[in-house]
């Protein structure tokens, strides 16, 4: 086990960085949404353009490139690609809570029952 001392511990009150982040300085997100508007590269375009068919002169950026080959995983059956696209144009579906320590019946049950006052 690691010992602290006072001397390490972070003061109360006070940042633990108080400068915060350097200006000019952009964050991943920043980062990720600069490439994803730059143009693709020709051999990542080619095979876009030999799936989609877009026309030549049409310049496609990384963020068009990226989501069209999410699609074309998706039709190849991958489970993570069709998730991926129904969370986003769906919105995420609910998740359940699994009540511990029901019998399998009881659980079966729960999950489809419903309250006889929801049809008033």
């Amino acid at each position: 086990m690691i010992q602290t001392t006072d001397d390490t511990k972070f003061k109360k009150g006070q940042s633990g960085n108080p400068n915060g982040r350097p200006k000019g300085s952009s964050s991943i997100k920043d980062q990720l949404r600069k490439i994803g508007e730059e143009y693709s590269p020709e051999e990542l375009v080619k095979e876009v353009r030999k799936i989609f068919h877009i026309p030549k002169k049409r310049k496609i950026t990384m963020d068009e490139c990226i989501w069209r080959m999410v699609y074309v995983a998706a039709v190849r059956g991958k489970p993570w690609a069709i998730n991926f696209i129904a969370d986003r144009r769906e919105g995420k579906a609910p998740q359940t809570i699994k009540p511990e320590g029901m019998s399998n019946l009881d659980k079966l049950i729960a999950a489809c029952s419903w309250d006889d006052d929801e049809d008033n």
